[in-house]
């Protein structure tokens, strides 16, 4: 009786319902520890399921949407989009995305003489046609750097005085003898003549003037650097605009109302400049000849280069021979535009779409960045062309008979597709030459190349504007 007194005293015994309350108590205070675990590792996988979602989803649709702000005022004939949306949207005549018969398109005519733009026109209403619509748009929308146009100055023509606001010029002369003035530092003009095979160049907002002194009629191919719709300031029309007080004013009050009633004539007929042609001045900033400048000769034909001018653009004169073949290849770092000077051939671009058509003096032709293409003298003369690369860096191509030799080793490749010798009688160049032109063959490379090289054509396209587009 002692002893259970004296335990009882000493010790107390919890009840069936206090161990139960003491239980719950532990649980509460180890509950909320549980809550937040759950939660901080819901709200990461969360977190993580999204990121790759989206991470996946814009890999897969980056190549396909651009910014509204890019697509053309008043243009919906062709997408605002690069090459991959353009060839799954577009329906009906492909080719004119990369083909214009400058030539036969109507061009603006003047006194003195006319110009022809295969260009962007923000007023759609304004193209001569579909297929010029859809050309301009196309160049616009890849962003191709360079307007083509040509410029036909009668004998006596003068393109008056004026600027270009948002492009640098170059000029290849064709056909005739102009002289040309420019302004650049103020009052200092430095004037040259140039003739044909001869190249100029006018910088941006530099104030120049052309003149046809030759016998006949003065041809010069031009190459704007811009896709946007050119803007062109001629000095007629701004003393036409300027109140004759500011003119008092500034002393300009000598200067003679235009002779031309309409100041939008920036081509007129002028008199022979008096006392002859004036005394030329240095103009290598302006100027280069392709008479006697370094040509790199090619088994079916051979290449001038023309110096950048500290421009944007690098031009190029290339001749193929008859039958003569320009290996199917790409470029990478620009985009290409060409005039036809001479000779008739044909033109095969392959990338989402399969295109092959012919080509013929007074044609333009675009090859976008990336675009696989080869060219072929179909002609019984001299197919020449006058090419403009959306760049002045060094150009970086590649060529179909490098990168197939490239793979040659895979087993895929080698059964299915020969790889001839490269040292063997096949014509190709070597490897370190800008260009592989081919001698002459009577068979249509769209025919004989195996269908093991077209995936392989696909494939390096399609993954160059899924990457870069």
């Amino acid at each position: 009786m002692s002893e259970l007194s004296s335990f009882s005293e000493g010790q107390h015994v919890p009840s069936q319902q206090q161990q139960s309350q003491c239980q719950r108590d532990q649980c509460a205070e180890r509950r909320p520890w549980s809550f937040c675990c759950a939660f901080w590792t819901a709200l990461a996988a969360s977190l993580i399921t999204t990121a790759i979602i989206l991470l996946i989803l814009g890999l897969l649709y980056s190549g396909h949407f651009q910014p509204k702000g890019e697509a053309p005022l008043n243009v919906k004939a062709v997408p605002a989009a690069p090459v991959q949306a353009a060839c799954l949207n577009i329906n009906g005549d492909t080719v004119s995305l990369y083909l214009n018969h400058l030539r036969a398109t109507p061009g603006a005519t003047y006194p003195g003489g006319t110009i022809q733009c295969a260009g962007f026109l923000a007023n759609a209403s304004l193209y001569p046609d579909l297929a010029a619509l859809r050309f301009g748009a196309n160049i616009y929308n890849l962003q191709s750097g360079i307007t083509p146009c040509t410029m036909t100055l009668r004998h006596g023509g003068l393109l008056v005085p004026s600027w270009n606001v948002n492009a640098n010029l170059y000029g290849f002369v064709i056909e005739g003898t102009v002289l040309i003035g420019v302004v650049a530092d103020g009052a200092v003009e430095d004037i040259f003549r140039a003739a044909a095979d001869e190249v100029f160049f006018i910088p941006q907002s530099h104030l120049y003037w052309i003149q046809n002194t030759g016998d006949g009629d003065a041809i010069i191919v031009l190459f704007y650097s811009t896709n946007d719709e050119i803007f062109n300031i001629n000095i007629n029309s701004v003393f036409h605009f300027i109140p004759a007080d500011v003119l008092e004013q500034a002393q300009l009050n000598w200067l003679t109302t235009p002779s031309s009633a309409n100041t939008a004539e920036i081509i007129i007929l002028a008199p022979e400049i008096a006392g002859g042609i004036p005394a030329l001045h240095s103009a290598e900033n302006y100027f280069f000849s392709l008479t006697g400048a370094r040509t790199i000769m090619y088994a079916g034909g051979s290449a001038q280069w023309v110096p950048t001018f500290g421009g944007p653009l690098t031009l190029e004169s290339l001749v193929l021979n008859p039958g003569a073949l320009l290996v199917p290849s790409f470029t990478i770092n620009a985009n290409e535009m060409g005039y036809v000077t001479s000779g008739y051939g044909r033109m095969g671009i392959i990338g989402c779409t399969v295109e092959e058509f012919d080509i013929g003096t007074g044609d333009v032709f675009f090859f976008p960045a990336g675009t696989q293409h080869y060219i072929k003298n179909t002609g019984a003369g001299p197919l020449t062309l006058n090419i403009a690369y959306s760049t002045n860096n060094t150009l970086a191509f590649i060529f179909l008979d490098d990168y197939i030799r490239g793979v040659e080793n895979a087993t895929t490749v080698q059964a299915t597709v020969t790889i001839q010798d490269p040292n063997g009688n096949t014509g190709v160049l070597p490897t370190d030459n800008i260009e592989h032109i081919v001698a002459s063959s009577s068979v249509s490379v769209m025919n004989c190349t195996p269908g093991i090289d077209m995936a392989i054509i696909l494939a390096i396209t399609l993954l160059y504007h899924f990457v870069f587009y």
